[in-house]
């Protein structure tokens, strides 16, 4: 997967460049509905089940958006870890 930035992160799996390093949490139906409304879930960002990693190496599947469409003026965020 790789991260860019245009002013928000955001991921695509289109190319490998880095782990993507975030937060993992768990959450209700309602919750993950309002998010998806948030993250403009499926038109804007696509919600999938990805299988992630935790610091103490437990395998977790979990939602996370990807940006599916074509990117404009992209910063490549190498390191997967988005600080602002």
């Amino acid at each position: 997967m790789a991260m860019y930035s245009g002013g928000i992160p955001f991921v695509t799996d289109r190319e490998q460049v880095s782990r993507i390093h975030g937060e993992l949490f768990s959450v209700d139906a309602d919750t993950l509905r309002g998010t998806d409304r948030v993250e403009g879930h499926p038109v804007h960002y696509t919600r999938r089940l990805t299988k992630v990693r935790t610091h103490d190496g437990e395998e977790h599947e979990a939602w996370l958006y990807f940006y599916d469409h074509e990117l404009v003026y992209p910063h490549l965020v190498p390191t997967g870890s988005y600080i602002y």
